[in-house]
């Protein structure tokens, strides 16, 4: 499992990394695309929202968001993946945040009409993934929503059934 210094040296080729092993269909990023499309469907059918993105990486959903004037925050541990985040969208309420630790002070008394997470949440534990998204409902407004998108498996032959 990759920290944050890891993702930090990956961030310059993150982007195309990710769009390669969707083009070739490989584990983990197969389907990206289509589940990022899914996503951004869904929240744009309700936009403009209030969005909080856990996890978002160089922002290759949010910056799409972002785009069509939604509202971001989000959160990253990795200083590197931020500074590229920051540079598609300047306006983004960015915090480096180790989400291992939970939800951010920085978070308390914010609601959000969407909470997102797409391919970070598996670096949590299950008990720690049990207990964060708990927390997480305290930050959505009354009709909002959690949408994750990640992986389960550890290999793509762990994905096969038997």
């Amino acid at each position: 499992m990759l920290n944050n210094h890891g993702f930090d040296l990956w961030s310059d080729s993150y982007d195309d990394s990710v769009r390669h092993l969707d083009t070739k269909n490989q584990y983990p990023f197969a389907g990206y695309t289509n589940l990022m499309n899914a996503i951004y469907g869904t929240i744009m059918k309700q936009a403009p929202a209030k969005i909080l993105d856990i996890g978002f990486g160089t922002a290759l959903l949010t910056s799409k968001l972002y785009d069509a004037e939604n509202t971001i925050t989000s959160l990253d541990f990795s200083s590197e993946m931020l500074k590229i985040a920051l540079s598609k969208m300047p306006a983004a309420n960015l915090l480096q945040w180790n989400f291992n630790l939970g939800i951010p002070p920085a978070l308390k008394g914010h609601l959000f009409d969407f909470i997102i997470s797409t391919y970070a949440l598996h670096h949590l534990t299950d008990c720690v993934k049990i207990d964060f998204i708990a927390a997480l409902l305290n930050l959505l407004e009354p009709q909002g929503k959690i949408l994750i998108g990640d992986v389960c498996f550890l290999s793509r032959n762990d994905l096969r059934l038997p």
